[in-house]
């Protein structure tokens, strides 16, 4: 596995601590020449991480090192040590692109018959520099130019199409809405504005033109005559001829369709399935990926799981994902799949990633497998075990909505809940509770809490609601001393207390900022703020002002009463986990020592047992 080196330009996944996640590291051809220099038993698995992720560029850096390292060509060892398609996708990601393009090129026209699909996609998708590479490599391996043999087996419109290409002409410069919009005119006259199609125009601009402008070609006549330039191409054209231009207006979309067409049916056209996959990079991975799940109806990564096995199967899903969530969503697929499940990597990878990585992470196992990763957690754990694990498959703004929603249900309402989350989260944190629960619930939170609160208590949870609180830490000691006044003289100073202002004070300052007007208001007083709500106010609506003064020691009490007593409040304690990250949890946990005279963690430790206990406290360990 790579762990230092090179240049920090030159990044790759590194999968060695799962606790960390797939984390991007300075790529280093020496080290992973090193981990491929080993036996069958270790090397398929190796591989598997190796040669799955690299850019070709790098596969072909770690193959030097490789002869350097062991003094055989990794060619050879891989021929020793692997066979079937695992060997041949191996081999084919040793090659470099333009020499394997070449070759592929030479397969597909050779003997009886041509693979007209392989011209396309090859053609159509290539840069200038790439198809003149394709050409002299091609010259050279097979002593014929590639013209000649382009020319010798298609006819027609689509040979004068493919021999366009292979001159490598077309004009790269950055894309151009003029030339969008000059193009898309041009060609509906040449089409579907006229009787009869001019095949010669359509040549000439689309093959003259890169898949950029092509792309905002396609827009732009969509935006002037109503549908897609690809409709228009489907309605005039046909065959071989019709798929040519249909690529080079959309090479992602008809390189999807030819994956699909290898996966499709009964058996897979493997040769097919490793050209298409090895030779995109991980940009075009991505359109190719969303083309895919669009045409198929199914997302790529599926197919290729449920066509392929072993080492084969594992290397093609490594080399489908474009980024650390889709490895992520990889490697809880491979623990949940099959027989049995890999408890340890389920609980290092959930418990392991911030709640921006996991609302990814969420994200990417939906887009890659069609389904959500709380289900498939729901089927392969259970108990307050699984309870734990779904809680973190949820995206953190539902996962917070679902609570408060459950607080209100039916007869009664558990207000700490409303108080813990609206008195503890940020301002952005509560506008996306907020969103999330009127998706789910197809109703306003706001309108909820009027239905099940009233009075202060009420008052205080809409004005928190209204994710105007002040986001500052700093206050100065004038304005803290005038504020601190003015909630005295709101308070205890008088008969009765305003709780208008109290109101509109403790929902516009932040927590730390609180806590400084608490120490002004103690020199008012003899005593702090705390004191002061407590001798003025009552019920919830005291706790929730004292929640948003001191929300640590508030968080603290509530974790405290799910550990007290006989049983364990796993709900509750769950709850109050998977709402913090552990940089929050940090000082609720020091809070909570000072206030019990006990680690929180023992006592989570001594209410728990098992996979639970041990999913917690990696959670809370970090």
């Amino acid at each position: 596995m790579a762990s230092s080196s090179t240049s920090m330009d030159d990044v790759v996944f590194d999968f060695s601590n799962l606790s960390l996640g797939p984390q991007q590291v300075p790529f280093n051809a020496a080290l992973d020449a090193k981990s491929l220099n080993c036996t069958k038993s270790d090397f398929e698995e190796a591989a598997v991480d190796i040669l799955g992720t690299r850019t070709a560029a790098q596969v072909q850096l770690v193959a030097t090192e490789f002869l350097k390292v062991s003094g055989n060509d990794l060619k050879t060892h891989i021929e020793k040590q692997t066979s079937g398609n695992l060997e041949k996708l191996l081999l084919s990601r040793l090659l470099p692109h333009e020499y394997h393009d070449a070759e592929q090129l030479y397969k597909a026209m050779k003997g009886l018959g041509t693979n007209e699909d392989v011209l396309i996609e090859i053609l159509t998708s290539r840069t200038n520099a790439q198809i003149h590479t394709i050409k002299t490599t091609f010259l050279h391996k097979y002593n014929k130019t590639l013209e000649k043999w382009v020319e010798s087996e298609v006819g027609g419109d689509f040979r004068r199409a493919l021999l366009a290409l292979c001159k490598g002409e077309r004009d790269e410069s950055p894309a151009n809405d003029q030339v969008a919009h000059a193009d898309a005119q041009t060609l509906y006259k040449a089409g579907e504005g006229k009787l009869g199609t001019d095949e010669k125009k359509f040549i000439e601009i689309l093959t003259k033109r890169s898949p950029a402008q092509n792309a905002l070609t396609n827009r732009a006549y969509e935006s002037k005559y109503g549908r897609l330039l690809e409709e228009a191409i489907e309605k005039e054209t046909s065959g071989d001829f019709k798929r040519t231009l249909l690529s080079l207006v959309n090479p992602e979309r008809f390189a999807a369709s030819l994956v699909h067409k290898s996966i499709k049916g009964m058996g897979t056209d493997d040769a097919a399935l490793i050209r298409l996959v090895v030779r995109h990079s991980k940009g075009a991975m991505i359109e190719m990926k969303k083309w895919y799940k669009k045409d198929a109806k199914k997302p790529l990564i599926m197919d290729i799981e449920g066509d392929t096995s072993g080492c084969y199967r594992k290397t093609l899903m490594r080399l489908v994902c474009s980024s650390g969530a889709d490895f992520d969503a990889l490697f809880l697929r491979e623990a949940m799949r099959g027989l049995g499940t890999n408890d340890a990597q389920l609980i290092e990878i959930l418990t392991h990633r911030t709640p921006e990585q996991r609302t990814f992470l969420i994200k990417a196992y939906k887009d890659d497998y069609g389904t959500s990763l709380k289900k498939s957690v729901a089927g392969d754990t259970s108990g307050n075990y699984g309870n734990f694990l779904m809680a973190l498959a949820t995206e953190p703004p539902l996962f917070d909505a679902k609570c408060l929603h459950k607080a209100m249900a039916g007869l009664g309402t558990k207000e700490s809940v409303l108080i813990e989350i609206l008195a503890t989260r940020t301002n952005t944190q509560i506008g996306q509770i907020k969103a999330a629960y009127e998706k789910e619930f197809k109703k306003s939170l706001e309108k909820d809490i009027r239905g099940d609160t009233s009075g202060n208590f009420e008052r205080l949870l809409i004005e928190l609601l209204k994710c105007t609180r002040n986001t500052d830490t700093h206050i100065s000691q004038q304005d803290a001393e005038a504020v601190a006044g003015n909630l005295f003289k709101a308070g205890e100073k008088r008969l009765g207390t305003d709780d208008d202002l109290f109101v509109k004070i403790m929902t516009k300052y932040s927590a730390v900022q609180l806590q400084t007007i608490s120490f002004a208001y103690e020199r008012l007083s003899a005593h702090r703020l705390e004191v002061g709500v407590e001798k003025e106010t009552s019920g919830d609506y005291k706790r929730a002002l004292l929640a948003l003064i001191d929300p640590n020691k508030y968080v603290a009490e509530l974790l405290k009463k799910t550990t007290k007593g006989l049983g364990t409040d796993d709900a509750g304690l769950i709850r109050l986990l998977v709402g913090r990250t552990k940089q929050e949890l940090a000082p609720v946990f020091e809070r909570y020592e000072e206030l019990f005279d006990k680690s929180a963690l023992e006592d989570i430790k001594g209410d728990t047992s098992g996979k639970y206990q041990r999913a917690l406290v990696a959670y809370i360990m970090g």
